[in-house]
């Protein structure tokens, strides 16, 4: 599989302090096709991208991972990419790792890799174990799927999977709903155990109860008219 047709992209809501380092170790890696998603930030995430040489599209609000992320996976696959892989930009992932996520889809064929926090053990804040128990089991329940790590968004898709079916969620149940379409749509898929970085910064973000009670019951809507 050449290089020129993996592509990388990554979200990025208010992360003008990191996504220029996580954009050049990305590139040090040998990948060059990267796509940034600037969802609706309000600091300085736009200004930074503009002398980044990298593709990027600057919504004007703040719309989710999910439906920042959709519009460039068309765009990649216009362009004829190959796999393309979805990861954060505030260096909870390590994109030395991409070269693993991929692995699997080039050397034995599956269409669908997740990142898995959980396959071996390593220090992962406690509420964070919890937060990934209650939505692996939520999961599971709504859509009859266990996976280690339902929540991960450090994904690799090879183009034959992405061609197979549309996510409808833009909030945070884009995550379980894909799992369900993966499953549905009988598309081979595996989890593979990659390092994971917490920081005070990280650990912030999203960590609110409404989000999880809202959450649920879209992904509870969601798996009654699927």
């Amino acid at each position: 599989m050449k290089k020129q047709n993996i592509f990388i992209i990554l979200p990025a809501y208010n992360e003008w302090t990191k996504i220029i380092s996580v954009i050049d170790e990305i590139k040090k890696s040998w990948f060059e096709n990267i796509i940034i998603v600037n969802d609706g930030s309000n600091d300085n995430t736009e200004e930074i991208l503009k002398k980044s040489w990298t593709i990027y599209l600057s919504h004007l609000v703040n719309r989710w991972a999910w439906a920042a992320t959709q519009t460039w996976i068309s765009f990649a696959l216009e362009l004829w990419a190959d796999i393309i892989v979805t990861m954060d930009s505030d260096w909870q992932h390590d994109p030395e790792d991409i070269k693993k996520i991929i692995k699997p889809i080039i050397q034995d064929w599956f269409e669908f890799v997740i990142w898995s926090r959980f396959l071996e053990t390593q220090e992962i804040p406690f509420i964070r174990k919890i937060f990934n128990w209650i939505w692996n089991f939520v999961t599971w329940f709504f859509f009859w799927v266990y996976v280690t790590d339902s929540q991960s968004w450090f994904k690799a898709f090879h183009k034959n999977a992405l061609n197979k079916f549309e996510i409808e969620s833009n909030w945070f149940e884009f995550c379980s709903e894909i799992i369900q379409k993966i499953h549905a749509n009988k598309i081979r898929y595996t989890e593979v155990s990659i390092s994971v970085k917490y920081t005070e910064y990280s650990q912030s973000k999203w960590q609110n109860f409404i989000n999880w009670v809202k959450t649920f019951l879209k992904l509870a809507i969601h798996s009654l008219i699927k």
